[in-house]
């Protein structure tokens, strides 16, 4: 609308609701029994009416202001062209320029979290926005994908290829696959036979499953995405500080630099099913989004305990076994009350405010049965839950792939039982690479006569990668055995 219109109709509104005050200030003049009070009633009434079309009028004006001023401003102008639609939809790529300064892609990524159209919880929404505040992104890998996998064409066409059925992508949708294809090779994420990126709003390795996990290491690790092939770190064993008399030349503190690389390798999960549940395509990417994180974090919460290195992530324990982190049971082949202040006291202090406990089942359940009413003080307090949630005071957590209480057998020679953990786990870093991906596989063959099964199959691939940065800010309870 014209603003000299919504000008002019203000002023319209402006007289008349003048005129209307007079003709009240008229009836109050007026003795009760010429007073008329449905005519003044009429006219409270015509008041209200104006002042809501004032508000619309007014609001109308300030929209044209802000259109105008967004129009003169340089960064709004796309190709030339003065881009003044104030709630613009931030998923609509032809707006994006190919030079978009990366802080303006973040922002525009923060509004696409917050209007997607997803089942995502809140907690979820803001995982993303803390990765697009906090990774080191010059690149602006993030926020783009984002934007171009939220599109709603890219996740329409995402949930007709894992169910087979490409043929029926729009322009739209084939576009905006292709577009993400492009930036994705151009940004080194993956190959030509990548397959489809997940769109973010199912991807796991930028919606973690916080609350939901059943990985105990991932809810207290220190965690780190990065959008390369490693993650590089700093660590120092601090400064010595000391006392200096008035005018007296500064000592020197010996300080060292350690830098810790870790390094992301590549996971995979396969998933099948029946033909059948493809026809319902509209369903299929939450069902996939659902299954996938669930296999991701039982996966990690195994490797992060007991992964082997190398060219794996290296587990907490494979860090710290035949280290001096280790610590032997009070009585050789037990495991009594005294080894946890033992192994809680063999923690140097710095580490103890943020260190927490870790243990399989049956090793927790064990330590319920230790206290009594000499022992108390120290003990598991809160027994209402399966799962006692403190220990002397820090936090315990279950972890079913530690090694068990139950498992130990005195009577056997048994290796290293590693029972009990306690340590600053943001000693302990676990490196997300983003961005995970699938390929549909549109028919599986059974092995015994190499015919279709009735199956279709879905590949996931993710890279990632963890490793302790810092041996000494954990101590593990080592039970071994001999026959």
């Amino acid at each position: 609308m014209d603003k000299n219109k919504l000008e002019a109709r203000l002023q319209v509104i402006a007289e008349e609701a003048e005129q209307l005050i007079e003709e009240q200030r008229a009836q109050l003049d007026l003795t009760d029994e010429e007073r008329d009070d449905e005519a003044y009633e009429e006219i409270e009434a015509r008041k209200a009416e104006l002042a809501k079309e004032r508000d619309r009028v007014v609001a109308q004006i300030k929209r044209i202001d802000r259109i105008e001023k967004l129009a003169t401003d340089e960064k709004h102008l796309v190709e030339g062209v003065a881009y003044a639609n104030v709630k613009r939809d931030p998923f609509d790529l032809n707006t994006l320029r190919w030079n978009t300064p990366t802080d303006e892609l973040r922002s525009r990524a923060k509004t696409a979290v917050e209007q997607v159209e997803s089942p995502m919880t809140d907690a979820q929404r803001a995982a993303v926005v803390h990765r697009l505040d906090t990774v080191d992104d010059a690149r602006g890998v993030i926020p783009n994908l984002v934007l171009r996998t939220g599109n709603k064409h890219y996740r329409r066409a995402f949930a007709k290829a894992m169910a087979g059925r490409t043929d029926l992508w729009s322009p739209e949708e084939r576009q905006a696959v292709a577009v993400l294809d492009e930036f994705r090779t151009a940004m080194g994420l993956t190959d030509t036979t990548g397959g489809f990126a997940i769109p973010f709003t199912l991807d796991p390795t930028l919606v973690l499953t916080n609350d939901g996990t059943v990985n105990p290491i991932r809810k207290i690790a220190r965690t780190e995405q990065t959008t390369t092939d490693s993650w590089h770190g700093l660590t120092t064993a601090g400064a010595t500080a000391s006392w200096v008399a008035e005018s007296t030349e500064a000592t020197e503190s010996t300080l060292t630099f350690a830098g810790p690389s870790i390094s992301v390798f590549k996971s995979h999960a396969f998933i099948r099913g029946s033909i059948e549940i493809t026809q319902d395509y509209q369903s299929i990417e939450a069902d996939l989004g659902e299954v996938l994180a669930d296999a991701k974090d039982r996966f990690e919460g195994s490797e992060m305990v007991n992964g082997a290195g190398g060219t794996a992530a290296t587990g907490i324990i494979t860090a710290l076994d035949g280290g001096s982190s280790e610590v032997v049971p009070t009585v050789a082949e037990t495991f009594g009350v005294a080894d946890i202040y033992k192994l809680q006291a063999a923690l140097p202090a710095r580490y103890r405010p943020r260190a927490s406990w870790i243990a399989e089942l049956s090793t927790i359940n064990a330590m319920r049965q230790f206290g009594t009413s000499d022992n108390y003080h120290g003990f598991l307090t809160d027994l209402a839950g399966d799962s006692p949630a403190v220990l002397l005071g820090k936090s315990l957590y279950e972890s079913s792939d530690m090694d068990a209480y139950s498992d130990i057998n005195a009577a056997e020679t048994d290796g290293n039982n590693h029972i009990l953990l306690f340590g600053d786990f943001k000693k302990y870093v676990v490196v997300d690479r983003i961005g995970m991906s699938i390929e549909f596989i549109p028919h599986l063959f059974a092995t015994a006569n190499n015919f279709p099964s009735g199956e279709r199959g879905w590949y996931a691939h993710w890279r990632w990668g963890a490793d302790s940065i810092d041996d000494n800010a954990f101590r593990v309870l080592t039970v071994a055995t001999t026959a």
